[in-house]
């Protein structure tokens, strides 16, 4: 992942970030419903003991070849904290 400042003039900077995780990233919000939380495989892993969640299997993305599974995201195990109006 490569992240990038772009001065545009001398009050405003715009940044970007390209690369394949900045990509998979875009794709699985663009899938997303209103008020939906998805994260990808390596997220899951990560957070998988203090979330309650959902595989959402066989997404197919523009700009990748495989489909991929997401997980929809429903509570925080460690609070009441509800996401996607569940």
């Amino acid at each position: 992942m490569i992240a990038s400042a772009i001065s545009t003039s001398s009050q405003l900077t715009d940044y970007t970030v390209i690369g394949r995780a900045a990509n998979l990233g875009a794709r699985i919000c663009s899938v997303a419903t209103p008020k939906q939380v998805l994260i990808n495989q390596a997220t899951y892993d990560q957070v998988k003991d203090d979330v309650q969640a959902t595989p959402v299997p066989g997404l197919k993305l523009r700009g990748v070849e495989q489909p991929v599974t997401a997980y929809h995201v429903l509570r925080l195990e460690s609070t009441s904290t509800t996401f996607g109006g569940v």
